[in-house]
This record gives C-alpha cells, sequence and structure tokens, in this order.
C-alpha cells in the first residue's frame, strides 16, 4: 500500500512537469533553490550542442564520438563522477570512461534537450534490475526548463536519424558466438569481420568493438579467427565429454526431470 501511495505521488509530480530523478541530463543540473527544476549546465551544455551541430554537418555518430575523445572531453558519467556525484550506468563498463557510438546516439535522442520534462522511462521493481518502458508510457511535459537545442534543430536531428539508420539483418549468416565474446582488454563485445582470399573464400574473425569503433587511442587491434575460435571450443569440450563416462544416463536423467 505505501508503495502504490509513493508511485502515485511521483506520478502526479511526473505530470506536474517535476523533475523526480536522482541524476539529471548531461547538460544539466538541479537549481539549487529546488531541486524538481532543472538549470543547464554551462560547459555540459557545450558539448550537447556541439554534438548536435556535429550531426547536422554531415558526421557520423561514431566520428562524433572519436572527435570527444581527441578533444578530451569526458563521457556524460565520468563528468557527472568528477563533479561528485555517486553516478553509476548499469548498462556502462566500468572501464569505458570514453564516449562512445551509443552515447552520443542517447545524447541525439534525449527529448529533454527541447525543454521538455521526459521521465517515466523505465520501470524497477524490489530487487530487480530496471525495465524500459515503451515510448507511449512516457511522460512528457513541455516547456519545465530552457532549452539546450530549439525544437526545430532536434526535430531535425530525429529525422536525420531515422533516415540515416540502417536495418540490421540477424538471419543473415548469423555467428554461433554472438552476444559471448568480450575483449580481454577493454571488456567491449568483439564484433565479426570477414575478408575475402584470394581463392575466393570468404573468412571471418572476430576483433575488438571498441577498437573498431574509437582506433587504437581506445584499445588495440586484436583478433580471433573464427575457425580458430571454434576448434578451441570443440577441443575443450571433447575434452569434457569423454570425462563423462555415463553420459547416456545423465541425459536420461534429465529429460525424466524435465
Amino acid at each position: 500500500d505505501i508503495s502504490r501511495k509513493v508511485q502515485s505521488s511521483f506520478k502526479a509530480m511526473q505530470y506536474a512537469g517535476l523533475f523526480t530523478g536522482a541524476y539529471c541530463s548531461y547538460g544539466y543540473v538541479k537549481n539549487p533553490a529546488d531541486k524538481h527544476k532543472l538549470v543547464i549546465d554551462p560547459y555540459a551544455a557545450v558539448v550537447v550542442k556541439k554534438i548536435f551541430n556535429w550531426y547536422i554537418s554531415g558526421m557520423g555518430q561514431r566520428g562524433i564520438a572519436a572527435k570527444l575523445n581527441e578533444e578530451k572531453i569526458v563521457c556524460p558519467a565520468e563528468y557527472k563522477r568528477q563533479n561528485g556525484e555517486k553516478y553509476r550506468n548499469s548498462k556502462q563498463l566500468p572501464t569505458t570512461t570514453y564516449w562512445t557510438y551509443s552515447t552520443v546516439h542517447r545524447v541525439l535522442k534525449n527529448g529533454m534537450y527541447k525543454g521538455c520534462m521526459v521521465q517515466n522511462k523505465s520501470v524497477r521493481r524490489m530487487r530487480e534490475k530496471a525495465k524500459d518502458r515503451s515510448e507511449t508510457e512516457w511522460i512528457v511535459v513541455e516547456g519545465t526548463h530552457e532549452a539546450i537545442i530549439d525544437p526545430e534543430t532536434f526535430d531535425r536531428v530525429q529525422e536525420l536519424l531515422k533516415q540515416r539508420m540502417k536495418s540490421m539483418d540477424f538471419e543473415t549468416n548469423p555467428s554461433i558466438f554472438v552476444g559471448f565474446l568480450k575483449c580481454g582488454d577493454c571488456g567491449r563485445a568483439m564484433v565479426k569481420r570477414s575478408y575475402m582470399q584470394k581463392n575466393g573464400k570468404r573468412r571471418c574473425f572476430y576483433t575488438c568493438g571498441a577498437y573498431v569503433r574509437s582506433g587504437s587511442p581506445i584499445c588495440s587491434n586484436h583478433n580471433i579467427n573464427h575457425e580458430v575460435l571454434e576448434k578451441v571450443i570443440l577441443d575443450d569440450l571433447n575434452k569434457v565429454i569423454s570425462k563423462i563416462s555415463d553420459l547416456k544416463d545423465l541425459v536420461e536423467k534429465n529429460e525424466r526431470m524435465s
């Protein structure tokens, strides 16, 4: 009953355009006189404007991330920590203190920058991770704070994002290792690449995704061939299987239990 009352109270505040979050979007800080109001953070706001201007001028999101890293501008999460906030992004690796494609993408998609209070984007239950809500469930109130990006520029960027979005085909030649391989140095996901040999046969390998997107300042160009990785895992599996004398009995027992 207490939980429902608290949620109801928060919803009422959100519909009234009051900020109820623990941490503000990059580019804003809480008003010292009223924690439910937002004011612009001058330094971060300049960075946000740069990102939008670069994107409209034709620069891609990976290019923008690389340029920000080149200019030694810390990413939003690290910026908040440097300013004394105990901020932690559950979707970010502890070693990621630089700008990435996804960070730039979130900035470009954030409606807070055109002066709208956008809340109720996720839901969290006790002892559970936060889950994203559909956009139709978001609570959006216009004109609640000073805009960093004018509405016309923001809407133009949203149109460009739709036009430039590539449709991913996950059905064509999927890898059996997708989602399992991580870089041993930076912890980012490995990505699949391929090349054509002189004999016309296509070979596949996996390399660090951070290096592919951001280059040598972030990680190194190390990779592993698909056939080599496949052999290593198959050999290991065969060793495990060879030590199980009653494999058939284990399979039958498991089927009975299920």
